[in-house]
């Protein structure tokens, strides 16, 4: 009897031991292909580690106030503010209170129309020595208009010159985006202790702004310098 239940009680443990071996085995198994996807996934898998800027617009033009001569109020005839600005050009016409009469404004200078915090529209009052709006410069060169933003010491190390550079800015509720490139890097910092960096810029982004009247001189945007994708393995394999 004894040996019976001995007998019985090695075959259960036999059993048992299959059991638990071929768990064992199957648990290597499924690791395996666990980690198998994940490196895959590691490999494959492009990584994307953008750096974002305060960036800053700065341009040697000047620009040019319009404004009003007169106390009184701005008549219906005005000009299209969509429209280029030349030289000469029927600005609006403002009827005088004082004098009971009405005279004509005219440009002095070739631009672009660019509001300041009145509405200029017919039929508004205005007074004498009111800034009505800007002309802003025509921009024919590219060079004409850049951007400046800076970083700390570890941010700066990752930016070099060519680095594209995407520049977001808000303008009346409406976002656009001009495109440019680093073209200088301080190789010292500044008093605050970061690194000024200059951003050239695309013309025909900065163009297009300026004729719908979106862009205008000191403007700042959020500056997001983007580079290529990379491998997650790669960027492990620098860190290691």
């Amino acid at each position: 009897m004894e040996k019976h239940l001995k007998l019985i009680e090695k075959e259960r443990n036999n059993v048992a031991g299959k059991a638990e071996r071929w768990i064992f085995s199957w648990g290597i198994i499924l690791i395996s292909i666990l980690l198998s996807i994940c490196m895959l996934f590691i490999l494959v898998t492009p990584h994307r580690d953008d750096i974002f800027f305060n960036a800053r617009f700065h341009t040697q033009h000047k620009i040019i106030p319009v404004i009003s001569p007169y106390s009184g109020i701005i008549k219906k005839d005005v000009f299209d503010t969509n429209n280029a600005i030349k030289p000469n050009t029927f600005l609006f016409t403002i009827f005088d209170l004082s004098a009971q009469k009405e005279t004509s404004v005219y440009a002095k200078e070739a631009g672009y129309y660019m509001p300041n915090k009145i509405k200029f529209r017919s039929k508004t009052y205005v007074s004498k020595n009111d800034t009505l709006f800007y002309i802003m410069p025509d921009i024919k060169n590219k060079d004409e208009i850049y951007c400046t933003a800076d970083a700390d010491q570890s941010a700066i190390e990752k930016l070099s010159i060519g680095d594209q550079v995407l520049i977001n800015i808000e303008s009346y509720g409406e976002n656009s985006d001009v495109s440019g490139t680093i073209s200088s890097i301080a190789k010292k910092p500044d008093q605050s202790g970061k690194y000024p960096f200059q951003i050239s810029l695309d013309y025909k982004d900065i163009r297009n702004l300026s004729e719908k009247g979106i862009f205008y001189f000191d403007q700042q945007g959020k500056a997001r310098v983007k580079f290529k994708p990379q491998k997650l393995a790669y960027k492990l394999l620098n860190l290691l």
